[in-house]
This record gives C-alpha cells, structure tokens and sequence, in this order.
C-alpha cells in the first residue's frame, strides 16, 4: 500500500512508542525492519513478532514536524534491538 498527497489521510497518530494509526483505523506497532529513504518511509507494522502490514509513506504526504517525529521513531525502534 502506497499513501501519497493525493490519497485521503484524514488522521495521523504517532506515539512515542512507535504505536500508529492511520485514519482511524487499529493501532499498529512499528517493526525494527521499517526504514526511511530519500522519498520517503517504508513502514512494516507487526503483531506478536510477525509481519501484518507493511505501507510506503511519501515525504511530501506528512508535514516537516510529523517526518521528523516519524523518522526518530523508526530509529528508536532499531536502537532499540
């Protein structure tokens, strides 16, 4: 699944524990496999340590504050190994 400006995200929810949600739907949790690249970030949510979900958020789909909250919180999940 691709998000880009163009799609509807009427709702972004990012917690400090890497906890997301987008448009009201369920509350995913990063994995240590997501990554961020030059366009943008490429997030896979797990459950139970196994692979549910996987998105590529563009960069110009989130304003500058929510991309460097989302950024942080990919790096926190893999430091956190």
């Amino acid at each position: 699944m691709f998000l880009s400006v163009d799609e509807t995200t009427t709702s972004f929810v990012l917690s400090d524990t890497g906890e997301c949600q987008l448009n009201e739907q369920e509350v995913l949790q990063i994995s240590t496999n997501s990554q961020t690249y030059l366009w943008g970030y490429w997030l896979i949510f797990n459950e139970n340590d196994r692979a549910i979900d996987k998105i590529f958020i563009f960069k110009d789909s989130l304003c500058k504050i929510d991309q460097a909250r989302l950024a942080r919180a990919i790096f926190r999940m893999k430091n956190s190994r």
